[in-house]
């Protein structure tokens, strides 16, 4: 497998039908393996549009346990150092949210994949589109303390995050 094709979850919604539907496109042009990459239940949903849409021979690998776009990167990171992949990776998510996740998955992989971006257009509705805004905030802080005290300690501080977040 020289490429993977990773999609991001956005909840069990219209959206992350669109996202897999995008991704499902490029892998019947280019010969990708697929991660989904998620929640547990929103893996799993993926997956069965995959199925549904006629990619289940593919190699598809779930990973699910993530709470944010910082946990995909993070669990997104541990499935391919686990895969022992080195190559290319195309990140597969919503136009708006696609500067926040591309940064992220770029900074907590480094330097040793190639990363380019599939932004799929959605209109998010407007709970999302204020989220997003505080979001990119939080990424830069995030991009910033996973230079200085490395994807662990960044992992940690995400529990807090989230244990403490008001939405």
């Amino acid at each position: 497998m020289r490429c993977i094709i990773i999609v991001l979850g956005g909840g069990l919604s219209k959206m992350t039908i669109g996202r897999v539907i995008g991704a499902a496109k490029l892998a019947r042009r280019v010969p990708c393996g697929l991660m989904l990459v998620g929640t547990n239940d929103e893996a799993v949903f993926m997956y069965r549009i995959i199925r549904l849409l006629g990619l289940g021979d593919r190699e598809v690998i779930l990973v699910g346990g993530s709470r944010n776009t910082l946990d995909n990167a993070y669990y997104a990171k541990s499935a391919l150092n686990r895969l022992g992949f080195k190559g290319h990776l195309v990140l597969v998510t919503s136009r708006f949210h696609s500067w926040r996740a591309y940064q992220l998955f770029r900074n907590m992989l480094g330097r040793d994949y190639e990363l380019s971006l599939l932004p799929i257009d959605d209109e998010p509705d407007d709970r999302l589109r204020d989220k997003e805004v505080v979001s990119r905030i939080l990424a830069i802080v995030s991009i910033a303390l996973l230079r200085i005290i490395g994807d662990r300690g960044v992992m940690a501080l995400n529990g807090l995050y989230e244990t403490l977040k008001p939405w």
